[in-house]
């Protein structure tokens, strides 16, 4: 998949950002687009500043300098019992779409159309805390999903997941995409990032690799620098 002409439309543009804690620089300074449809990777090791990159586009994190210009985004959490809040599959989805000025008749059919569409239906009635990691992962996803995002912000959606989990995940995210849906998904191996158009590297809260996945094997001695593995399939 190559990467998007620069000619789509921007839906994300960030100006020298800078964030700190306590007085320390842990982000930025950061100067990065995103166009619409894109899928874009989000690498580095733990503590590069995946997560504040993410939430700083999210507007969950306070910026200390710089401009950022967004869309309306959706942000679905590393850990999931962080965010589902619903005590069914179906309330937690349910909970999620309330701001959206329907009816309670046309909610609830809303809801039913989302179980439908991503394969939960068969779990509308369980006890979300009896869900396993993966199923809890892509409620968690289904949930932001639902209020219709222009952008999906993904924070290490796989880190919880184990093989066969993982490759079903990867399914479903490029399945959103698919759909036009606009996606950045942060993580920490290369091979959860494969069908990405694009990746960022991130090291020391800095952008030190914005590219395509062909364009990562002429690279391969930085990723390596920031520890990270670079399948055969990239090189």
């Amino acid at each position: 998949m190559s990467r998007l002409s620069s000619d789509s439309e921007i839906i994300v543009e960030m100006k020298e950002v800078v964030v700190q804690k306590n007085g320390k620089k842990i982000l930025g300074p950061i100067t990065l687009n995103i166009h619409k449809g894109e899928y874009i990777g989000i690498i580095g090791r733990n503590g590069s500043g995946k997560t504040t990159l993410l939430q700083s586009m999210a507007g969950i994190t306070r910026i200390n300098k710089g401009h950022i210009s967004s869309c309306e985004t959706g942000y679905v959490f590393q850990n999931p019992d962080n965010q589902i809040i619903g005590s069914t599959v179906f309330e937690d989805i349910k909970f999620s779409v309330m701001n959206l000025d329907m009816s309670p008749e046309k909610e609830n059919n809303y809801v039913e159309i989302i179980l439908k569409e991503h394969s939960l239906y068969s779990l509308k009635d369980r006890d979300t805390l009896t869900l396993s990691g993966g199923q809890k992962q892509k409620l968690s996803l289904v949930s932001v999903v639902a209020m219709k995002p222009d952008l999906l912000l993904l924070d290490e959606p796989f880190s919880m997941l184990d093989r066969i989990q993982r490759y079903d995940m990867q399914r479903f995210i490029n399945s959103l995409n698919a759909r036009s849906i606009s996606l950045v998904v942060a993580g920490i191996k290369l091979y959860d990032l494969i069908n990405c158009n694009r990746i960022v590297l991130l090291e020391k809260g800095e952008i030190i690799f914005d590219g395509t996945k062909e364009e990562i094997s002429n690279n391969n001695e930085l990723f390596k620098k920031c520890c990270i593995s670079v399948p055969e399939y990239f090189r």
